[in-house]
């Protein structure tokens, strides 16, 4: 952060947020990942990930 605002001057100001409130973007994310998991729909994109091409990764645990 500090870099950032060396980099732009005093013509900009950077708000940041809470750790709860990045936390429960994360939460939300990966929830979302789950989601497409079980829906068998692709939930890591290779436009985003540098992959060939786009894949559904991870493991649905249901404990009994």
């Amino acid at each position: 952060m500090n870099t950032l605002k060396s980099k732009l001057g005093t013509s900009f100001t950077i708000d940041t947020t809470s750790k709860t409130v990045i936390e429960f973007k994360e939460a939300l994310i990966f929830a979302f990942m789950g989601v497409l998991r079980h829906l068998e729909q692709p939930n890591a994109l290779a436009s985003v990930t540098g992959a060939k091409k786009d894949s559904s990764c991870g493991v649905i645990y249901i404990p009994q």
